[in-house]
Order: structure tokens, then C-alpha cells, then sequence
């Protein structure tokens, strides 16, 4: 009967009186965490500052110890929070996702100096000459790439994924740089746009957060792509070679065609990212082309009609889904 006597208002107010709070709910939070990776960070820049202004002055034995004891020191911090955390299988609960990503930060860094590591020894022997570029140039970025993998299959998640995403495309410039050394122009955006594929194919089903993947894919092909498809060929300083026109309509090619698979793929129902990509694309190709024919006056005018048809396509496809029968 107290609680049919007892009024509304004074029931809930009651009742939340009664509530368990913590005031120290905060220190749970991402804040502590945020603040710490700032903090880092800005060590880091530090570090790397006085690195830099020193570098040339260092011997390499110094450069080799610098770069050494900072990875081991890192890995050695990562192994140890994997162990308080009771190992990788405990690490993967959600109980554990800030030392989760604490661990990916770790191992995506010692990643970095794996790779800094061993251009600095292949350096010291001669074997990182850029302007004779031999097959050596591959193996930083190669074994920067394993340990970002090992660090996917310990720590999953966006950091590890980024690391991934990251050291590929040092391996994917480098091999880049050997295969084309002494082949023609065109040979560069067919090789970027042969690794690009590779990672969208694989990267979504193999890494946490798919669309990330996707996002990272396309962003890669379009930054390499997208200079050399825009690149002004009747502007006569640039003073372009045959094979270098050959390049820029490979590259004109290739965008063109990421569009319309991008965007055909995203109808079929991909996610936002092929969306985003696509459009993008069209419209780098759209201006590239009519640049080219018509000029760059004529060219925005012409990007901003493709934008306004992929406008278009997509409220078509969004009311098709509204449409269709649920389930």
C-alpha cells in the first residue's frame, strides 16, 4: 500500500536518489586513455625532432642502438600488457579493449622501427641506393609488414588495420619503384592499381573494420591516380614525354574504370565507402577528360553535372531500398 500512497514524482525522485553513482565513473572512460596517447605522442614528437637534428652526426653504430633499444623497448611493453591482461585470448574481451588497443599502438610502432631498423642496416651496406634502386629497397617494407600483421593477430582493431594499411603501401611503393625502374611510365599506375585491388579484395576479410579497409583502398588508388589522370597535357611546360602521355591515359583509364565498378558494386549493395570512392573517381575522370578536350572551366562544369547524375543514382537507389519488400 506505501507504494500506491507514494506519489509519482517523489517515487522517481526517490528512486534515483537510491541510484548507485560513482563519481569516479570518469577514470573508466576513453578520457584518461585519450590523454595518455597525447602525451605520447608529443614525447614521441619530441624524440623524433632531436633524432632528426642529430642524425646526420651519429655513427652507425649510434643510429643502430637508437633505433634498436626503442623497438625492443616497445615490443617488451607490449608483451607486458598482454601478459597482465592474461594473454591473447583474454585480451580479445571487451573487458580488456583498452589494453587492446594500448597493445595495437605498441606493436604498430615497433613495426615502424622493424622496418626503420633494417633500411638503416641495408643503408650502411650500400644496398639503399635509390638512384640504382636494387631488389633490397622491397625488404623494409616487407618485414615493417609482418610484424603490423603479427600485430592484427595479437591486438585486432583500427590501429592494427592502419598499421597493416600503412606498411603495404611501403612495400607496394617500393617493388613500384624496382619494377618501373626500367620499364615504361605506364607501368606505374598498372602496378598501384594491381596493389590497391590486392587490398580491397582481401584486406575487408581478413582485418577488422571492413569498411575502413575499403575506405584506405580506395583512398590509396585515388591519391596515386588522381595526379597523374589530371596532369594538364597541353600545357607545354610540363613538357611531357610519348611515355609519359601514355601514362597520364592509363591512369585516365583506370580511374574511369574504378568508378564504374566502385559504384556498381555499391548498388549491388557494398558499403558507403564504394560509394564515396566512386563518386570521387567519376568525377577526377570527368574533369581529366573534359579538361583535356574543353579546358578546365568547361572541366568543372562537367564535374559538377557528374556529381549532380551520382546524386541522382544514388536517391534512385536509396528509394528502390525503401522499396523493396522487408522481411
Amino acid at each position: 500500500m506505501d507504494s500506491i500512497d507514494t506519489p509519482p514524482t517523489q517515487a522517481i525522485s526517490e528512486s534515483a536518489s537510491s541510484a548507485p553513482t560513482d563519481k569516479r565513473s570518469w577514470m573508466q572512460g576513453p578520457l584518461p586513455e585519450i590523454i595518455g596517447y597525447v602525451g605520447g605522442a608529443l614525447v614521441a614528437s619530441a624524440g623524433l625532432n632531436f633524432v632528426a637534428q642529430s642524425w646526420e652526426k651519429w655513427s652507425f653504430v649510434t643510429r643502430l642502438s637508437v633505433i634498436g633499444t626503442a623497438m625492443v623497448i616497445l615490443y617488451a611493453a607490449a608483451g607486458t600488457v598482454i601478459g597482465i591482461a592474461g594473454g591473447r585470448s583474454a585480451l580479445q574481451s571487451p573487458e580488456r579493449a583498452n589494453r587492446r588497443r594500448l597493445t595495437a599502438v605498441l606493436m604498430a610502432l615497433g613495426a615502424v622501427l622493424v622496418g626503420a631498423l633494417t633500411a638503416v642496416i641495408l643503408d650502411n651496406q650500400g644496398w639503399m641506393d635509390f638512384d640504382d634502386t636494387t631488389w633490397w629497397i622491397v625488404l623494409p617494407g616487407v618485414l615493417a609488414l609482418m610484424a603490423a600483421v603479427a600485430g592484427t593477430w595479437l591486438a585486432p582493431g583500427t590501429v592494427s588495420t592502419l598499421a597493416v594499411a600503412g606498411t603495404s603501401a611501403w612495400t607496394g611503393v617500393a617493388i613500384t619503384m624496382k619494377v618501373a625502374q626500367d620499364r615504361p611510365a605506364w607501368w606505374v599506375p598498372v602496378l598501384i592499381t594491381a596493389f590497391g585491388a590486392v587490398w580491397l579484395a582481401a584486406a575487408p576479410r581478413l582485418l577488422r573494420a571492413p569498411e575502413l579497409c575499403e575506405s584506405l583502398g580506395m583512398a590509396w588508388l585515388l591519391l596515386f591516380l588522381g595526379p597523374a589522370a589530371l596532369a594538364d597535357l597541353t600545357d607545354p611546360s610540363m613538357g611531357a614525354t610519348d611515355d609519359q602521355v601514355v601514362a597520364v591515359w592509363v591512369s585516365r583509364g583506370l580511374l574511369t574504370a574504378l568508378a564504374l565498378i566502385a559504384l556498381t558494386l555499391f548498388a549491388r549493395g557494398a558499403s558507403w565507402a564504394w560509394a564515396v570512392g566512386g563518386v570521387i573517381a567519376a568525377v577526377m575522370a570527368a574533369m581529366a577528360f573534359a579538361g583535356q578536350a574543353l579546358g578546365w572551366v568547361a572541366a568543372l562544369l562537367v564535374a559538377g553535372v557528374v556529381l549532380l547524375a551520382c546524386s541522382g543514382l544514388l536517391l534512385a537507389l536509396r528509394r528502390r531500398s525503401d522499396r523493396a519488400p522487408t522481411a
